[in-house]
């Protein structure tokens, strides 16, 4: 028996045209808005993306100056980001909300828990650490997929026996330094993700511990076989979190250490230093200063307010470092101690960053536990560039030296990382 063929329905012809031209709208409107607004903040970050990088990083990076920079997103990001997160507590694609109103930065949870590239990826920890995917980014994505303004990401190829793998470029700088006579110390800041897991999470455990990527322990044991004089502050963290009464060691709506934080990181590494400096010679003194509106780069990022994402703001103590009645310097030229880092070691120290506070950051609660100068030199996501590029600039920098203290975020250390050597004795 002959079975009558099945027939589909087709769409109104109404309604199929009604479709097409919301989607032509919602690619026009944005390129509009772009064209006739005058000067372009994506055609200035693309041009500035050319002139640094060359054509093909430059065309690669279109889609995220469109995600992010372009007008249509600033109008349409702000409301429906207040919407996200203080209705549905979610964050954006760089930013995920906790519990408690805590803030972490996306990167942190890739590296920590989902599984970070210290070793081989691993799975998510649990089903309920798996972030919420950001609708109005991956809309934007698609925008720029079909006008044509996304191009496939073309990663920097750069080739060379100079590039290494971070550990093996610090043990080539630590010896370098040696022969010099200077000793390097290491210090590495856990993760943010890693402390507080539990604002993630309610299913993780105290007696888990910190949240380590995988191959956290033998990544340790290389570093401990490259001779490398490190201090891990990520057990000391964890340990003083867990005790009863302590402050929060990292800023609840910021991706940096507290000013407690930062005193225990200082109490620890003086501890470490005073092995390879003189006794005191300076006399440094302390005045209390309150913040009522403390650090908040997460929620910067979310280009919100405390008010706006329905999130407490709490004030922040700060302590800052006097000598003779001034803000103790920390750019002394004839210091013992040079100090490398990213942006862990400009916190509360410099006046130029809306993050409030001068003169209470690492560099000078060392000063004040040392009774030593220090010379600073800090930029964020600094890494091996930084101190390459700061010895090309003045390779005498090192005259007079005793130690070198470079901090690093863990995230920084992982081994998907390339650095470069630190060619060093090449400019004796």
């Amino acid at each position: 028996m002959a079975t009558a063929p099945t027939t589909v329905e087709p769409v109104a012809r109404r309604t199929a045209r009604l479709l097409s031209w919301t989607f032509v709208l919602l690619i026009l409107i944005p390129a509009t808005m772009e064209l006739l607004g005058g000067p372009s903040k994506v055609a200035e970050a693309i041009r500035a993306d050319y002139r640094r990088f060359g054509v093909q990083l430059a065309v690669g990076q279109v889609e995220t100056h469109f995600i992010f920079d372009s007008r249509f997103a600033r109008v349409v990001r702000p409301p429906y980001q207040q919407v996200l997160t203080a209705g549905l507590r979610q964050g954006s694609e760089r930013v995920i909300v906790g519990s408690d109103g805590w803030l972490f930065p996306r990167d942190d949870f890739d590296f920590s828990i989902r599984g970070g590239a210290i070793a081989p990826r691993r799975e998510p920890v649990a089903d309920d650490l798996e972030p919420p995917q950001d609708a109005l980014e991956l809309f934007l994505k698609k925008i720029a997929t079909v006008s044509g303004l996304r191009r496939p990401s073309v990663p920097r190829v750069l080739k060379g026996p100079w590039l290494v793998d971070p550990i093996t470029c610090l043990a080539d700088f630590g010896a370098q330094l040696e022969r010099r006579g200077i000793h390097l110390l290491v210090v590495v800041v856990p993760a943010k993700t890693a402390i507080y897991p539990e604002k993630l999470s309610v299913n993780w455990s105290q007696s888990s511990g910190p949240a380590t990527p995988a191959g956290y322990r033998e990544w340790k044991s290389r570093l401990d076989a490259s001779r490398l004089d490190v201090v891990d502050l990520t057990e000391p963290f964890w340990t003083f979190k867990t005790s009863a009464g302590g402050p929060e060691l990292f800023l609840e709506q910021d991706s940096h250490w507290s000013p407690a934080g930062v005193a225990m990181a200082a109490d620890i590494v003086a501890a470490r230093i005073r092995r390879y400096v003189p006794e005191a010679i300076r006399s440094y003194a302390t005045k209390p200063l309150t913040s009522s509106d403390g650090p908040h780069d997460l929620l910067r990022l979310l280009e919100l307010t405390g008010l706006e994402a329905g999130l407490p703001i709490w004030p922040i103590a700060l302590s800052q470092v006097f000598e003779d009645g001034s803000l103790a310097r920390i750019d002394d030229p004839a210091a013992p101690i040079l100090l490398f880092g990213d942006s862990m070691t400009a916190y509360y120290d410099d006046p130029n960053e809306p993050d409030g506070g001068t003169g209470a950051g690492f560099a000078a609660q060392l000063m004040l536990r040392l009774g030593q100068p220090i010379q600073r030199f800090s930029r964020p996501g600094g890494g091996a560039d930084l101190v390459r590029d700061t010895l090309r600039a003045d390779p005498g920098l090192l005259k007079g030296r005793q130690i070198v203290v470079w901090e690093l975020v863990m995230r920084g250390l992982a081994n998907n990382k390339l650095y470069s050597l630190i060619p060093i004795d090449a400019g004796r």
